[in-house]
Protein backbone atom coordinates (compact mmCIF):
# COMPACT_ATOMS: atom_id res chain seq x y z
CA UNK A 1 0.00 0.00 0.00
CA UNK A 2 2.93 2.71 0.90
CA UNK A 3 4.18 1.79 -2.81
CA UNK A 4 0.76 2.47 -4.21
CA UNK A 5 0.71 5.97 -2.50
CA UNK A 6 4.27 6.81 -2.91
CA UNK A 7 3.27 5.59 -6.47
CA UNK A 8 0.24 8.09 -6.59
CA UNK A 9 2.04 10.85 -4.40
CA UNK A 10 5.09 10.79 -7.35
CA UNK A 11 2.61 10.44 -10.32
CA UNK A 12 1.05 13.29 -8.70
CA UNK A 13 4.21 15.50 -8.18
CA UNK A 14 5.29 14.40 -12.13
CA UNK A 15 2.16 15.47 -13.27
CA UNK A 16 2.15 18.70 -10.90
CA UNK A 17 5.40 19.28 -12.68
CA UNK A 18 4.24 18.52 -15.82
CA UNK A 19 1.70 21.62 -15.46
CA UNK A 20 4.33 23.84 -14.21
CA UNK A 21 6.57 23.15 -17.05
CA UNK A 22 3.74 23.10 -19.62
CA UNK A 23 2.48 26.18 -18.20
CA UNK A 24 6.51 27.95 -17.76
CA UNK A 25 6.44 26.68 -21.50
CA UNK A 26 3.90 28.52 -22.67
CA UNK A 27 4.70 31.49 -20.90
CA UNK A 28 8.07 31.68 -21.90
CA UNK A 29 6.78 31.77 -25.91
CA UNK A 30 4.06 33.92 -25.18
CA UNK A 31 6.62 36.11 -23.90
CA UNK A 32 8.78 35.44 -26.65
CA UNK A 33 6.17 36.15 -29.10
CA UNK A 34 5.34 39.73 -27.19
CA UNK A 35 9.24 40.30 -28.25
CA UNK A 36 9.56 39.43 -31.48
CA UNK A 37 6.23 41.14 -32.20
CA UNK A 38 7.60 44.33 -30.50
CA UNK A 39 10.34 44.42 -32.17
CA UNK A 40 8.54 43.62 -35.89
CA UNK A 41 6.46 46.42 -34.88
CA UNK A 42 10.05 48.80 -34.26
CA UNK A 43 11.07 47.57 -37.82
CA UNK A 44 8.07 48.59 -39.42
CA UNK A 45 7.85 51.96 -37.89
CA UNK A 46 11.91 52.61 -38.71
CA UNK A 47 10.39 51.80 -42.49
CA UNK A 48 7.96 53.79 -42.47
CA UNK A 49 10.40 56.37 -41.38
CA UNK A 50 12.59 55.48 -44.13
CA UNK A 51 9.83 55.87 -46.65
CA UNK A 52 8.54 59.28 -45.48
CA UNK A 53 12.27 60.28 -45.26
CA UNK A 54 13.25 59.47 -48.92
CA UNK A 55 9.86 61.24 -50.08
CA UNK A 56 11.22 64.44 -48.23
CA UNK A 57 14.88 63.67 -49.42
CA UNK A 58 13.04 63.65 -52.91
CA UNK A 59 11.19 66.90 -52.39
CA UNK A 60 14.33 68.67 -51.07
CA UNK A 61 16.06 67.10 -54.17
CA UNK A 62 13.32 69.16 -56.82
CA UNK A 63 13.12 72.61 -54.87
CA UNK A 64 17.05 72.44 -54.69
CA UNK A 65 16.85 71.87 -58.89
CA UNK A 66 14.54 74.31 -58.91
CA UNK A 67 16.57 76.70 -57.45
CA UNK A 68 19.56 75.92 -59.28
CA UNK A 69 17.79 76.57 -62.25
CA UNK A 70 16.30 79.60 -61.06
CA UNK A 71 19.54 81.11 -59.76
CA UNK A 72 21.17 80.00 -63.12
CA UNK A 73 18.25 82.42 -64.90
CA UNK A 74 19.10 84.99 -62.79
CA UNK A 75 22.66 85.31 -63.24
CA UNK A 76 22.30 84.99 -66.90
CA UNK A 77 19.94 87.55 -67.01
CA UNK A 78 22.30 89.81 -64.46
CA UNK A 79 25.21 89.35 -67.16
CA UNK A 80 22.95 90.51 -69.67
CA UNK A 81 22.41 93.70 -67.64
CA UNK A 82 25.68 94.31 -66.29
CA UNK A 83 26.97 96.64 -69.18
CA UNK A 84 23.96 98.77 -68.57
CA UNK A 85 24.73 98.49 -65.05
CA UNK A 86 28.25 99.83 -66.09
CA UNK A 87 26.33 102.24 -68.38
CA UNK A 88 24.35 103.67 -65.37
CA UNK A 89 27.52 103.68 -62.97
CA UNK A 90 29.41 105.92 -65.69
CA UNK A 91 26.44 108.26 -65.97
CA UNK A 92 26.00 108.38 -62.10
CA UNK A 93 29.58 109.73 -61.94
CA UNK A 94 29.13 112.03 -64.83
CA UNK A 95 26.19 113.97 -63.27
CA UNK A 96 27.98 113.62 -59.95
CA UNK A 97 31.08 115.47 -61.45
CA UNK A 98 28.19 117.59 -63.48
CA UNK A 99 26.74 118.81 -60.37
CA UNK A 100 30.21 119.69 -58.76
CA UNK A 101 30.72 122.07 -61.81
CA UNK A 102 27.52 123.75 -61.96
CA UNK A 103 28.03 124.20 -58.17
CA UNK A 104 31.49 125.98 -58.84
CA UNK A 105 29.95 127.55 -61.67
CA UNK A 106 27.27 128.87 -59.27
CA UNK A 107 29.69 130.10 -56.96
CA UNK A 108 31.87 132.21 -59.60
CA UNK A 109 28.64 133.74 -60.62
CA UNK A 110 27.92 135.03 -57.24
CA UNK A 111 31.38 136.17 -57.03
CA UNK A 112 31.10 138.11 -60.49
CA UNK A 113 27.93 139.33 -59.32
CA UNK A 114 29.05 140.54 -55.98
CA UNK A 115 32.22 142.13 -57.86
CA UNK A 116 29.53 143.89 -60.28
CA UNK A 117 27.63 145.43 -57.71
CA UNK A 118 30.37 146.84 -55.74
CA UNK A 119 31.58 148.43 -58.89
CA UNK A 120 28.10 150.07 -60.09
CA UNK A 121 28.27 151.46 -56.39
CA UNK A 122 31.06 153.11 -57.07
Amino acid sequence: MEEKQDTAASDNTNNNLEALCTDMFDKSAKYLRGELNATASEYELLHDLNEAAIVKYADMAALVGTLKDTMTDMNEKYAKLQPYLEKIDSLEESITKLEEVAQELDNYSKRLENKYKKLVRT
